[in-house]
């Protein structure tokens, strides 16, 4: 999603045009200049911004996919962990790994658990 939206931003900005006013030094007494040198100043700090986030969004996405690995790799730390717990810690935690599945771009996974969960966690408990 923020990948998305700053790929928008940097869409939406003529690096070239930008780049190529920046490299020229403006007239400091002409005030014409002087509103366009602000206005490509503000794009270039919205584009700066653009980056920088969309550069925190994959990082992110890079430490998911660590975490998942560590979670659910050979360690299965997170599958021993929801082993230890309470009845409501574990459905957090299966919680949790749907989101990093989703997040991971995994539907197929995340179908999977999440229709494990009925089972896991039932509603109301069946009549015997």
């Amino acid at each position: 999603m923020i990948v998305a939206a700053a790929d928008e931003v940097v869409g939406s900005i003529d690096t070239e045009e930008l780049a190529k006013y920046l490299s020229l030094n403006s007239d400091p007494e002409d005030e014409e200049a002087q509103k366009f040198k602000k206005k490509m100043e503000e794009t270039r700090d919205q584009l700066a911004d653009a980056l920088y986030q969309k550069g925190l969004a994959l990082a992110e996405t890079e430490s998911l996919k660590i975490v998942l690995i560590i979670c659910f790799g050979a360690d299965q730390v997170l599958s021993d962990l929801i082993q230890d717990e309470s009845e409501k810690s574990k459905k957090k935690f299966y919680d949790l790994k749907i989101q990093l599945v989703e997040e991971m771009g995994w539907t197929h996974i995340s179908t999977y658990e999440k229709q494990w969960m009925h089972v896991r966690f039932p509603p109301t408990l069946p009549p015997f």
